[in-house]
């Protein structure tokens, strides 16, 4: 009933968030919005698996207490009590608890968290989960915000000039590259030619730049275009030389010095490969060609569709002023263009990225959010169990602050402890993300999990839980002592 009572509010809020996730995914980055539809199936399966869940979570508990002997069931006794066992006698010699250096009831707190060994271990567990998680979710996101930063850091120009589609445009020769290199403010302007080959059935994209582009590439094996190699290819060398991104490479298994052939709108071309790069432009789904080979499988020889421009300055500015002249001279020579600024793409990425990132996060706050009422319910069910003990202390003269010191302390412990197992978690699920994103994404994140993240999710941890235990505690300083006293 419990579990049921749970799927059915859980089944609908999941409908709302998915819907709206969906939605914000469609309309951030294809630009579509998305109709509402519900899948029956998920929406069954969903229902079933909170009751079973629940069952399920019960029979461990349940076997256990019903292979005891009915005699002392009812007399309460078989009960393993706190110093029985070699953990309890370790942690009383050399834990927390068997100092004097602590107040009473901190050590009071810690020794209760090893009184219900199971429980313990199955909050610790839940910790441990949603910990890693969070550190996970907080590293991946590093790892992304450095491939960023990597692949915009390698382009060495400030704003790309490309053809104006449907205004009459022709491609850029060299007069239109020495119209753009005469702008002030532009220390230089390269050509490059973009198109796309097929390999099996892929599509790739297919870059043509020349042998010291405004790019600097970071090679895995191999090496770049040589002059000799590109003059080679002018010449129309048959086999001509080819440079592959990471996710061509990986999707073809090709090696440096293999021969691939690939297909482009007029037929089929082999090509030899020369090296591998390591850098995810264009997600590394992109094939680098000599730039005179490229521009003749194009039909314009001697002629680029783009041309990469290097500014003096670096400011923003000074990049718009320069990419507005030379978009304007352009014009004025008869090649009308349009421009692109990398500061502009790289705002755009990371923002974007950054949205992506969001929705992770809150997601996986929500996941830790769900986590940690374990802790609480953990807590709680120490309370009630307590409650006679509670009833002597206050006896004794404890006050409302040392039973909510006692509680305090051993929900803080339990939940250091899913922290620390957390760290081992976080690791190997940043490493599946990690390799999920390799795999299906064809993009390779570099390794980015600095100790900040997990001190970071230490403290989120630790506030956590301060919060979801306030109802447990406020229960517990709220028991009278003649009440507690004859609780059974």
């Amino acid at each position: 009933m419990l579990g049921a009572a749970g799927a059915v509010p859980g089944t609908l809020l999941g409908i709302v968030i998915a819907y709206l996730l969906a939605s914000d995914f469609a309309v951030k980055y294809v630009d579509v919005a998305f109709g509402f539809g519900i899948s029956a199936p998920v929406v069954v399966a969903s229902l079933v698996i909170g009751p079973v869940l629940a069952v399920a979570a019960s029979l461990p508990a349940l076997r256990r207490e019903l292979r005891r002997p009915v005699a002392e069931t009812l007399a309460g006794e078989a009960t393993a009590g706190y110093g029985s066992g070699w953990l309890d006698r370790i942690a009383a010699r050399t834990g927390p608890v068997s100092g004097a250096d602590l107040p009473g009831s901190l050590r009071m707190g810690t020794r209760n968290a090893l009184r219900s060994k199971r429980r313990s271990a199955a909050t610790i567990a839940q910790v441990a989960v949603a910990a890693g998680l969070a550190i996970s979710l907080l590293a991946l996101g590093q790892s992304i915000h450095a491939v960023i930063g990597q692949t915009i850091g390698k382009l060495n120009f400030s704003f790309g000039a490309g053809e104006a589609a449907g205004r009459g445009a022709r491609p850029f020769t060299s007069r239109a590259l020495a119209v753009a290199a005469a702008t002030p403010g532009v220390t230089g302007a390269q050509p490059v030619e973009q198109s796309a080959v097929q390999y099996g059935s892929q599509y790739y994209a297919a870059d043509g730049l020349g042998s010291h582009p405004l790019y600097s590439c970071h090679l895995s094996a191999g090496h770049w275009f040589t002059a000799a190699q590109t003059a080679a290819a002018s010449a129309g060398a048959a086999v001509p030389p080819v440079v592959l991104g990471p996710a061509v490479a990986t999707v073809s298994g090709a090696r440096a010095g293999q021969t691939l052939t690939f297909t482009l709108p007029q037929g089929p071309i082999r090509a030899r490969v020369i090296g591998i790069d390591t850098i995810d432009i264009d997600g590394g789904a992109v094939v680098y060609f000599p730039l005179p080979v490229l521009e003749r499988l194009d039909g314009t020889p001697g002629a680029s569709d783009v041309m990469w421009v290097s500014t003096a300055s670096s400011s923003h500015a000074a990049i718009d002023r320069a990419a507005a002249a030379v978009a304007s001279r352009l014009a004025s020579a008869g090649f009308p263009a349009g421009t692109q600024e990398i500061y502009v793409i790289q705002q755009q990425t990371t923002t974007a990225e950054n949205s992506f990132l969001a929705i992770l996060e809150i997601l996986g706050a929500l996941i830790v959010v769900i986590m940690l009422i374990g802790l609480a319910s953990s807590l709680g069910m120490g309370v009630l169990e307590r409650t006679r003990e509670v009833g002597i202390l206050r006896c004794l003269g404890a006050r409302a602050r040392h039973i909510r010191r006692v509680f305090s302390a051993e929900a803080v412990t339990l939940a250091l402890a899913g922290w620390v197992a957390g760290i081992g978690a976080g690791w190997l699920i940043y490493q599946g993300l990690i390799a999920l994103v390799r795999r299906y994404l064809h993009l390779t994140l570099p390794q980015e999990f600095p100790a900040a993240i997990p001190l970071v999710t230490l403290a989120g941890v630790v506030v956590l839980t301060l919060l979801v235990i306030r109802g447990p505690l406020r229960r517990a300083t709220r028991i009278q002592p003649g009440t507690a006293l004859r609780y059974q």
